[in-house]
């Protein structure tokens, strides 16, 4: 058990921070995600997204657009800015099932958009290769091993 311990600490578990208003949709996902193998982290609003964003970094951060306040795409824009969390994907998660503008949430820092309901599995399976991909986009190169 000490062993399985220690692989945990080597290698934790990818932390989602997951930014919604909607507090039974936050607390669904969020143990969904936690019994598939994530750390999660919530927050009610941008303001705490932002701030939670900052203080934790986590490896991913799955995100309403439709948010009182400021909105996801404010939320999105202000990430970007930060040094600690401009690498950080984020994924757009919402019930607006036509985004008006792809183009302008893309801008703002989107990876990817999500429409809710989503299969929570598919949700899962989603935000691993999204994180596989962005592992890979920012690794720095090596030499070819062919």
């Amino acid at each position: 058990m000490h062993d399985d311990q220690q692989v945990a600490q080597d290698n934790p578990a990818p932390l989602v921070l997951l930014i919604d208003d909607a507090e039974d949709l936050r607390t669904v996902v969020a143990d969904f995600l936690q019994s598939s193998g994530f750390r999660v982290e919530t927050a009610k609003n941008g303001f705490q997204g932002v701030t939670r964003a900052v203080e934790s970094v986590p490896d991913i951060i799955l995100m309403d657009l439709g948010m009182p306040g400021m909105d996801g795409l404010e939320t999105a824009r202000l990430l970007k800015k930060q040094s600690v969390t401009s690498s950080v994907p984020i994924v757009a998660f919402t019930g607006q099932t036509l985004v008006d503008d792809m183009g302008r949430v893309r801008a703002c820092g989107f990876t990817e958009l999500i429409t809710k309901p989503h299969d929570l599995s598919e949700l899962a399976d989603a935000l691993r290769r999204i994180l596989k991909e962005s592992r890979v986009a920012t690794a720095k190169p090596t030499s070819p091993h062919h």
